[in-house]
């Protein structure tokens, strides 16, 4: 009798035991929830007074700020490639505005809009931020200028027979520039504080810029060339004509590249039997990829954000995330004959041709402010 009893007090004490045990571990192997952390994502302990907000659990686009746009780039290439008319101040967390013979500030998270800058005449593009300092082309004279945010003070910069500039992106500590020079075309390297530097290209039409790399294409050519953005050595990439049957390049965009340095470019183009929105894939066997196609007419304005490829296919603006194609999507629709079209962060602001006044649409709640 005494055994049984015995027994049944040990049996009794190993459930309580287990029972216990129960209470205090996660035995399942489920990861704690956030009742049980008492924290946020991010390891912070949340605020008394937000435990029942629910707008906490809301993405507010209209204050995100991604890393793409950081100390290192005076504007995305994407922009600047279309006008760029709008760029980013990444230590103030601000929106430069070129708009209607000004140039507006813009603070995203407080809404505040403030007049920085007149001109007589004419208007600022390929707006680039240096720290304190705004470098834009005036698109009246060509000159190439530099705005002090700090001591709003304005300098023009360059040798008269360096001037009629026309496309203008900064880089870490390189401002490259295109102009029309002594051997027409002409494509530099121009460090910020000082003069040029000995590289330049001639013939180049355009270019992009993507980390330690440029995509550049010369004039009348179907030839992309790569080169060493603080250098300019380097050599032609791809023969787009003998590789690809490519008739036309009308626009690129140099998105990025792989861990294996294998470029990512967005390309409008036409080839014998088709034309429209493209990716190239340099890592691929198969490396250009039809995104969309239609008359290579209907499509401009390639852009790129960090996350998403945009380009304009007549009013509609699309987007992808950059590797994968199928995501395409209508994301916007804009009114009137579109000109350019320029992102920050999730903002979208554009141009109707034959104006200088920009639109900005709001990526929560897409209301349209004029900067006038």
């Amino acid at each position: 009798m005494k055994k049984c009893v015995l027994l049944s007090l040990i049996i009794l004490l190993a459930l309580l035991f287990a029972c216990g045990n129960g209470d205090d571990e996660n035995y399942n192997n489920e990861p704690p929830t956030q009742e049980d952390t008492n924290q946020e994502p991010n390891g912070s302990t949340p605020d008394d007074n937000d435990n029942n907000n629910d707008s906490n659990n809301e993405t507010n686009f209209a204050e995100e700020w991604s890393w793409f746009y950081g100390a290192s780039r005076g504007n995305t290439a994407g922009n600047v490639n279309n006008g760029g008319r709008v760029t980013h101040d990444f230590h103030q967390k601000l929106h430069y505005i070129s708009s209607n013979q000004k140039l507006y500030s813009f603070d995203p998270v407080t809404g505040q809009t403030e007049v920085i800058y007149q001109f007589v005449s004419g208007s600022a593009t390929h707006l680039n931020t240096f720290d304190n300092l705004l470098y834009f082309i005036h698109n009246d004279s060509g000159e190439l200028f530099r705005y002090d945010l700090t001591e709003n003070t304005l300098e023009r910069l360059l040798d008269e027979d360096q001037e009629n500039v026309f496309f203008l992106h900064r880089m870490d500590s390189r401002i490259h520039v295109l102009h029309y020079g002594t051997y027409g075309l002409e494509w530099g390297l121009y460090i910020s504080r000082d003069n040029w530097i000995m590289s330049r290209t001639y013939n180049i039409v355009k270019f992009s810029e993507y980390g330690n790399r440029v995509l550049l294409l010369p004039e009348n050519s179907l030839t992309l060339q790569i080169r060493d953005a603080g250098q300019g050595a380097g050599s032609n990439w791809v023969d787009f004509e003998k590789a690809h049957q490519v008739t036309d390049i009308k626009d690129y965009l140099f998105i990025n590249f792989d861990q294996s340095y294998q470029n990512n470019v967005g390309l409008i183009l036409e080839t014998h039997n088709i034309s429209g929105m493209f990716m190239y894939y340099a890592a691929k066997e198969d490396p250009l990829v039809p995104i969309k196609t239609g008359h290579i007419d209907d499509f401009s304005n390639l852009n790129y954000d960090s996350v998403y490829v945009y380009f304009l296919h007549q009013n509609t603006l699309y987007r992808f995330t950059y590797d994968t194609p199928e995501s395409l999507e209508p994301y916007l629709v804009l009114n009137g004959n579109i000109a350019e079209v320029n992102i920050v962060n999730h903002w979208v602001y554009y141009r109707q041709h034959n104006s200088t006044v920009i639109y900005q649409v709001h990526p929560d709640t897409k209301e349209i402010t004029t900067f006038d």
